[in-house]
């Protein structure tokens, strides 16, 4: 599978790498791993470096956004960073982002220590906002 998912309790992060071309029912998969695994209460470090010749549309990222929103929409979600390796699957990530921008905090980085870092910071900073108002983030 492309996809491959690795959730540390340890670290407290979720780690996920992207290895070559994948289909819409990879991300499927991927999703709903994530869901029964209860995975998208932690931050999530994406290691795309390697997805290759990924030929991915406009279309095609905002068809795998409504996927993500239907799997992930109305849960509370930890903060996301991808590391991507060519300024065209950049270009790409961000337009992903841009597209989930309302309910799922996505960072691109091209370095995975600034993605870890930025990654780190936004947790830490949500833990602490939900702490202060009493919500139950890790509980949704």
């Amino acid at each position: 599978m492309p996809i491959r998912l690795e959730v540390s309790e340890y670290e407290g992060v979720v780690r996920t790498t992207v290895s070559g071309p994948f289909q819409v029912s990879d991300v499927r998969h991927h999703l709903q791993r994530i869901t029964h695994s209860r995975a998208y209460r932690l931050p999530c470090l994406v290691d795309a470096r390697a997805v290759g010749d990924a030929k991915m549309s406009p279309r095609d990222l905002l068809s795998l956004a409504h996927l993500a929103h239907e799997a992930l929409g109305s849960l509370a979600v930890a903060p996301c960073a991808i590391v991507v390796d060519s300024e065209r699957h950049f270009a790409r990530a961000r337009m992903f982002a841009a597209f989930v921008a309302g309910w799922l905090p996505i960072g691109v980085f091209r370095d995975p220590d600034e993605a870890e870092t930025w990654l780190m910071v936004r947790a830490r900073r949500l833990a602490g906002a939900v702490r202060a108002t009493g919500q139950r983030w890790l509980e949704s």
